[in-house]
C-alpha cells in the first residue's frame, strides 16, 4: 500500500507539471488525481505512519487563508468555487506527500517533460500555420506555464542535477519552454520575463558586478537585435502601437482598447465597493449600468471582456480591499518566505515575481489550471527544499 501510494502521488506531480498541459480536460483530470491520491495517501498513512508533509508549513497555511477568503465572499456575493476548490486539494495533497526521495525525482522529471512538451506543442503548431501558439488552452495560459516551467528548469539544474546528464535535460527543457513562450506572443509574459533576468542580474551584480555588468550589456545588445530582426516581436510592438492610436481615435475594439475599458470599469466598480467589492453575482449587472450610465465605452460588454484582464483590478472589483490584501499576501509572502529559507535567486522568489507581473495583463488567479501551478510550484519547491536538507 505504500509503494502504490507513493507511486499515484508521484504520477500526479508529473501530470501537474507536464500532462495537465497536454489535454485540453487537463486540469480536470489533475483534480481527479489529487482527489485519488489525498485518498490513498491518508489510507497508507493510516496504516503504515511513514513521514509525510512538511516541517515548515507557512506555505499552506497562506494558500488555506486565501481559500478561507474565497470561501467568505462567495457566501456573501458569490466568487469563484473552482478555485477555492483547487487550493484545499492541493493542501490536502500536500500534507499526504509522502516525504521520498522518489517523489522528488518524479516533479523533477515532470518538470523536464513538461518544458519539453510545451515547446515541441508550440514548435508544433507555429510550422502548422497558427501565428499566436496557445497549445490545449489560451496563448496567456500557455506562455505563463512555460514561463514557470522555464523558472523550474533553471534552477533545478543549478540546486538539483546529480550528474551532467541531468543538467543537461534541464538546460534544454529551459530552452524548450522558452520557445513556447516567443511563439506564444504573450505581452505580459515577456515583461514577466524580462523583470525575473533583471531582478537575477541586479542581484548578482552586487558581488560580481564586472562580470554581470557584461552580461547585461550583452543581453541589451541581443534583445535589441531580436527587436529589429524578429518579425514576430515587431509585429507585436507594432501591434501595441496600433491600439493606443486607436484609442486615441476612440476605437476601443482592439486588444489594448478592451483592456482599458474593462480596466477602467473595475476601478470604477471598486470605487463603489471599495471593502468587499461585488462579487461575482453582481460582476455582470454592474457593467451593465456603468454603459447605461454612459460611464464607460459600449465596448465593456464585449463577450471578450469576462472578467478585467487584470488580477489585481479583478480582485479589488469582485473582491474589494479586503481580498486585495489576500492576494498581496499570496504573492508577496511566498516570496519573502522563500527568500529567507534559500535566498533571493531561487525559483520559489522569481514564481511570484513571474505571476506578479503577468497579473497585470490577466487574471491567472482566476484560472484553475493555473492556481494549481502556482500552488504546487511553491509546494514542491518547499519539499525539494526540506528533502535535500533531511539527505544533507
Amino acid at each position: 500500500m505504500e509503494r502504490f501510494a507513493l507511486l499515484i502521488f508521484s504520477f500526479t506531480l508529473i501530470f501537474a507539471f507536464s500532462g495537465m498541459f497536454f489535454f485540453t480536460d487537463g486540469k480536470t483530470y489533475l483534480s481527479n488525481l489529487i482527489v485519488v491520491a489525498s485518498i490513498i495517501g491518508m489510507v497508507s498513512f493510516y496504516i503504515h505512519r511513514y513521514p509525510v508533509g512538511f516541517k515548515n508549513r507557512y506555505i499552506i497555511w497562506i494558500l488555506l487563508s486565501y481559500a478561507i477568503y474565497l470561501f467568505i465572499n462567495r457566501q456573501v456575493h458569490g466568487d469563484q468555487y473552482g478555485i477555492m476548490r483547487a487550493i484545499i486539494y492541493v493542501i490536502c495533497f500536500a500534507f499526504l506527500m509522502p516525504r521520498h526521495v522518489f517523489l522528488l525525482k518524479s516533479g523533477c522529471y515532470g518538470v523536464i517533460l513538461g518544458g519539453f512538451g510545451l515547446g515541441a506543442i508550440s514548435i508544433w503548431q507555429y510550422s502548422h500555420g497558427v501565428a499566436r501558439v496557445e497549445g490545449f488552452t489560451n496563448a496567456i495560459i500557455f506562455s505563463q506555464a512555460a514561463m514557470t516551467l522555464a523558472i523550474l528548469n533553471f534552477w533545478f539544474s543549478t540546486y538539483f542535477s546529480e550528474n551532467r546528464l541531468e543538467k543537461v535535460l534541464y538546460i534544454i527543457s529551459a530552452l524548450f519552454s522558452l520557445c513556447a513562450i516567443y511563439l506564444s506572443q504573450s505581452r505580459g509574459v515577456w515583461l514577466a520575463f524580462i523583470v525575473v533576468i533583471t531582478c537575477v542580474l541586479l542581484f548578482k551584480m552586487k558581488r560580481r558586478p564586472l562580470k554581470y555588468t557584461s552580461i547585461t550589456l550583452g543581453l541589451f545588445l541581443a534583445f535589441g537585435m531580436l527587436c529589429l530582426n524578429s518579425s514576430i516581436v515587431k509585429n507585436r510592438i507594432d501591434a501595441g502601437l496600433s491600439d493606443v492610436v486607436n484609442m486615441e481615435n476612440g476605437n476601443y475594439s482592439t486588444s489594448l482598447g478592451l483592456r482599458a475599458v474593462a480596466w477602467e470599469s473595475a476601478w470604477l466598480g471598486f470605487i463603489d465597493s471599495p471593502l468587499i467589492g461585488v462579487g461575482t453575482e453582481g460582476f455582470d449587472a454592474l457593467k451593465q449600468e456603468q454603459v447605461k450610465q454612459d460611464l464607460v465605452p459600449q465596448a465593456l460588454l464585449n463577450p471578450e471582456l469576462a472578467h478585467a484582464h487584470n488580477q489585481y483590478l479583478q480582485t479589488l472589483v469582485i473582491r474589494g480591499g479586503i481580498g486585495f490584501i489576500f492576494l498581496l499576501g499570496i504573492l508577496i509572502l511566498p516570496a519573502i518566505f522563500f527568500a529567507k529559507e534559500m535566498g533571493f535567486v531561487s525559483a520559489g522568489v522569481f514564481i511570484p515575481i513571474s505571476f506578479a507581473v503577468g497579473a497585470v495583463f490577466d487574471v491567472p488567479f482566476e484560472h484553475q489550471s493555473m492556481m494549481y501551478l502556482y500552488s504546487l510550484s511553491l509546494i514542491f519547491i518547499l519539499f525539494c527544499h526540506e528533502l535535500k536538507q533531511d539527505l544533507s
